[in-house]
This record gives structure tokens, sequence and C-alpha cells, in this order.
């Protein structure tokens, strides 16, 4: 398995999944593969929630009419 792309290039759920691949890898510098991931998971999470909020459409005022 190769390491995912950052997000939106690769989903959450692929950052996941790699972390838990992580999980069973025995080289050297997993620690750091780890840490990664999680700060990437987290970069998801906080990016997720703080979505703008989604925008309506503009509304068409009328012109005021003279009496």
């Amino acid at each position: 398995m190769r390491e995912p792309l950052s997000w939106p290039y690769d989903t959450e759920h692929t950052w996941r999944a790699w972390r838990e691949h992580l999980e069973t890898l025995q080289v050297p510098h997993v620690d750091e593969l780890r840490l990664e991931a999680e700060r990437e998971l987290q970069r998801i999470a906080r990016c997720r929630t703080n979505l703008p909020p989604a925008r309506s459409r503009p509304t068409l005022v009328g012109l005021a009419q003279d009496p």
C-alpha cells in the first residue's frame, strides 16, 4: 500500500486505511508515518467542521415606486 495524497486528493477513508496499515509495518521510521497520518486525519476533521455555510442565491430587490 502506498501513502495517500493529502486531503482532498485522497479520501478520509484512504487515510484511515493507511493508518491501520501502519500498525502492521515493521520499519524503522513507522512512528513518523503514524504521526503524519494522525495529523492529516486531524486536519481533515478540522477542515470539515470549519466549512463556511452554504451561500444562498441572491434575492432581487424591487425598485421603490414613486407615489
